[in-house]
């Protein structure tokens, strides 16, 4: 539903523009892959993990994102600013150490006295 509203306001600001019929056309194969296998089965693959791992576990995965995009830019030769490593290392460091922080076992913020 979001998407569909995002577009609509775009389209009537004119900051984008519906494609044509003849486009759609063109490419059944491509939106049928975004339609089932990037929608709908990755939606399904992610509930299913998330299930398996946990919401602690699948939030980490998920911030690790545009950590694992800047590896991939590296890896493919471009060149980061010490600002952007210093960016990575707190992002990292804030996704352990609230997984982490989670983990750990409540403690009780009083005791409740025992009687006899």
């Amino acid at each position: 539903m979001t998407i569909v509203a995002v577009t609509l306001l775009a389209t009537l600001v004119g900051s984008s523009n519906l494609p044509t019929l003849q486009v759609v056309e063109s490419l059944p194969a491509e939106i049928a892959y975004l339609s089932i296998a990037a929608g709908v089965l990755a939606v399904l693959a992610w509930n299913a993990g998330i299930g398996i791992l946990g919401a602690a576990n699948g939030v980490l995965f998920i911030n690790l994102v545009p950590i694992t995009a800047f590896a991939i830019g590296v890896a493919q030769g471009h060149r980061f600013g010490a600002g952007e490593f210093i960016g990575v290392v707190l992002v990292i460091g804030a996704l352990l150490a609230n997984n982490i922080a989670t983990r750990a076992p409540a403690r009780p913020l009083m005791t409740r006295p025992k009687f006899a």
